[in-house]
């Protein structure tokens, strides 16, 4: 199973869809793992307002984005751990694309692309998958 981190600070303009782009990924075998860090916004409200039993809660005090995920990394209940921020978007592949190279005996570690975008919703920056090759 797949364990998902989300630390969530203020983030009510992009919450809701980062929400419904984890919700409805193609792999369903997953548990999410919000971790509001002392949001003063409707965040909480938002996280509030979903009904997934996949999805476990904790409220904390803001100790920043990294105390957030240490507090999801002490949780988790899967096997396999990704990170995703209050404002990204996922495409719905993503986890099954990330369970099949989780799931390969030789494969240490894995990451996903990334399109960053600006206000304007245009291609801004993407990123290139890395392949670690070990040194014989």
């Amino acid at each position: 199973m797949i364990s998902v981190i989300m630390p969530v600070y203020n983030a009510v303009e992009f919450l809701e869809e980062t929400m419904e782009s984890v919700l409805n990924q193609t792999e369903k075998e997953f548990e999410l793992l919000i971790i509001n860090d002392g949001s003063t916004d409707r965040s909480e409200e938002i996280i509030l307002s979903f009904s997934d039993p996949r999805i476990r809660y904790f409220k904390q005090e803001n100790r920043g984005p990294a105390a957030a995920r240490n507090q999801g990394l002490e949780n988790v209940k899967g096997d396999f751990v990704v990170i995703q921020d209050a404002d990204d978007v996922s495409l719905p592949c993503r986890f099954e694309i990330l369970k099949g190279r989780f799931t390969n005996p030789t494969v240490g570690i894995v990451h996903s692309d990334v399109l960053l975008i600006n206000e304007k919703i245009s291609r801004w920056a993407t990123g290139r998958p890395a392949t670690w090759k070990e040194s014989a």
